[in-house]
């Protein structure tokens, strides 16, 4: 993922409407009236003729970190890094730095970088260098940047944290544990140090921190986290003792009253789950099982007030996901005859998509490309979340003909939302969809059938009130990655359903969607004729019925314009982004980087107010010119 300090200060000559861009002042985006100043004259930046320069303005970052460590030995040389965060857009540049020095108890690492002009956050990233605590450390919470910079940053002194830990008063010596801190203000970890043995050595700086220790499955801990000092002032070294107490805890894991014998002895990857009613910090032990001794836990807990929990991994009688079994339950002793009855019940019910009992299209059998393997299928699901604990319940569809859509399974009690998943070519669209908003299970259940309404929503694409003889909408032998799309955004549920542009028959599209309130919009890639990225042709269409003759008429037009860098033809950039303000619209100009135009962009655009990202390959971070219209 490209991260990188964007800036909304730089350079935008229009060729028509401001000044020749040979006297447009440096720094400042020269407006509609040719005076620069900022006002807009007659409103934004506007492009109107074919071509435009970008003048690009960065200054030089330079500089050196230096700190001492609580030890005095020898140091190796060790690699760190700067994160330079814009305080405007929050966009961050990732810098490098390297070492400079080594051989005593003092580090120093240099650095350099090319800003633009902007405000920024600057921030030390480490990673395992001994001695300093592993994670982020804020250096300068405002850094100024308007002119070059040399700098020189100290960064504190680390204070050693020795923790020797105790269990049920006896030195503990087995297992792999780790102290974590946490920063008490931001939540943020700060430090992850391990050890196989106490004391548990960490390197922090000054604050206050949650402290918690997490460890495996041991003989003596339990396998979790527990908070061990939920606000620690470290301010100076200290040598601090954890004395820790956990009780033995086993069981037996029923299901209806009964236990889970003979062939039904299958416990894949399910664990009984202890989370701590203040801290949410959880404990895990696993289910093992026999076939005359059901599914059965045996591990350590600590003494406290918890919610006791199963989760279960598929292939057994139960459902897959968590189920709530103790809300409320105390830890004080050892327990050896914990029961824990995990209640379900049947469910069935059918959907009929848009009134149809005879559609088959839940599912698809394909064959495995290798002839001695079984078919390959594919269903949808109805997906069952409980809207109190959040677990959820997945159960696939059959669709027999003259049923409907059929789902049956075991269920655990509760009130849950169910949601219809359906696979994608089936016939009705593939967001998730909510069918029943609540329903409570509370006993074995038969819903009624269910009518899903759909509607066929289509019609064709034009430009410039023509047909688009092009048909390089689809260039991918098959694949999605370059095909072309009408997307329907539906941003109330959240989703957004793609519905495939069919170039060869004159860029028609046809696909179904459930009932709502769509924002329409056009995803093209950069080999068609059209444009490189999405576009809004309707901000809202309502879909209450079948609409199958939409007419979308584009009018993009081409631009181009090159980049200069400090006033001087620059030699390459990657890619040229312009975002539409209002809509959110993204469309991407190539850059050429060879012949006898190097940093020319090019490519269509449609009107609107934009603000435009450079994505710069080698003069360092990228910079956004702020607003440009486009007439």
């Amino acid at each position: 993922m490209r991260k990188a300090v964007l800036l909304a200060m730089a350079v935008l000559l229009a060729t028509l409407g401001c000044k020749p861009h040979d006297s447009c002042p440096s720094s400042q985006v020269c407006d509609g009236d040719g005076d620069g100043d900022g006002d807009g004259g007659v409103g934004d930046p506007v492009w109107v003729d074919e071509h435009i320069w970008l003048n690009v303005q960065l200054y030089n970052l330079t500089g050196t970190l230096r700190g001492e460590l609580p030890v005095t030995q020898p140091l190796e040389c060790w690699e760190a890094g700067l994160r330079v965060i814009n305080k405007t857009t929050g966009y961050v540049f990732e810098l490098p730095i390297t070492c400079q020095t080594s051989g005593s108890h003092e580090y120093r690492w240099a650095f350099q970088a090319k800003l633009p002009p902007g405000t920024y956050r600057v921030e030390l990233e480490l990673d395992h260098v001994p001695f300093l605590p592993t994670g982020r450390i804020e250096l300068i919470p405002s850094l100024e940047v308007s002119a070059d910079l040399a700098l020189q940053w100290v960064v504190p002194t680390s204070h050693t944290v020795s923790t020797n830990l105790l269990h049920n008063g006896a030195p503990l010596v087995d297992g792999a544990y780790r102290l974590r801190f946490f920063d008490v203000s931001s939540g943020r970890l700060v430090h992850d140090g391990s050890s196989s043995k106490p004391p548990v050595i960490a390197y922090v700086f000054p604050g206050t921190y949650q402290v918690t220790l997490s460890s495996d499955c041991t003989s003596s801990l339990p396998c979790g986290d527990r908070v061990v000092f939920p606000s620690l002032l470290v301010d100076k070294g200290l040598a601090l003792t954890v004395e820790l107490q956990s009780h033995a805890v086993s069981g037996l894991v029923l299901h209806n009253g009964a236990p889970f014998s003979g062939s039904t002895c299958d416990a894949p990857r399910s664990t009984v789950i202890f989370r701590d009613t203040s801290t949410r910090k959880e404990l895990s032990i696993p289910v093992t099982c026999t076939p005359t001794g059901g599914w059965l836990f045996n591990g350590r807990v600590y003494p406290g007030t918890y919610e006791v929990w199963l989760d279960t991994r598929g292939g057994s009688r139960l459902p897959e996901g968590r189920t709530l079994l103790l809300p409320s339950f105390q830890v004080t002793s050892d327990l050896s005859d914990l029961t824990l009855d995990v209640k379900t019940h049947a469910l069935s019910a059918r959907f009929h998509p848009s009134g149809s009992t005879t559609d088959t299209s839940c599912t698809e059998v394909r064959p495995h490309p290798s002839p001695d393997q079984s078919p390959i299928y594919t269903f949808s699901y109805l997906d069952l979340e409980e809207t109190t604990t959040g677990g959820k319940v997945r159960l696939p569809f059959t669709c027999p003909s003259g049923v409907g859509w059929f789902v049956s399974g075991r269920v655990y009690p509760g009130t849950y939302r169910a949601v219809m998943n359906a696979r994608w070519g089936s016939n009705l669209p593939s967001t998730p969809y909510t069918v029943i908003p609540s329903v409570q299970i509370g006993s074995d259940t038969s819903l009624p059938p269910q009518d899903v309404r759909a509607f066929f929503v289509g019609g064709s694409i034009l430009k410039h009130g023509a047909r688009i003889a092009d048909t390089t909408c689809d260039t991918s032998g098959g694949s999605s990655a370059l095909s072309s799309y009408v997307d329907f955004v539906d941003e109330a549920r959240g989703t957004t359903e793609s519905i495939k542009i069919q170039c060869a028959a004159g860029w028609n599209f046809g696909g179904r969607l459930y009932p709502g309130t769509y924002k329409v919009r056009i995803r093209a890639h950069r080999q068609t004729r059209l444009h490189d990225g999405t576009l809004t042709v309707l901000p809202s269409l309502e879909v209450a019925a079948d609409n199958p003759s939409m007419v979308f008429d584009l009018r993009p037009s081409t631009r181009l314009g090159n980049i200069r860098y400090q006033g001087a033809p620059y030699s390459c950039a990657s890619t040229l982004t312009l975002r539409e303000l209002s809509t959110g619209d993204e469309l991407n100009l190539d850059i050429q980087c060879l012949g006898n135009n190097p940093s020319q962009f090019y490519g269509t655009v449609y009107p609107g107010t934009y603000e435009m990202t450079l994505w710069s390959l080698s003069m360092g971070p990228n910079v956004v010119f702020p607003r440009i219209r486009i007439e």
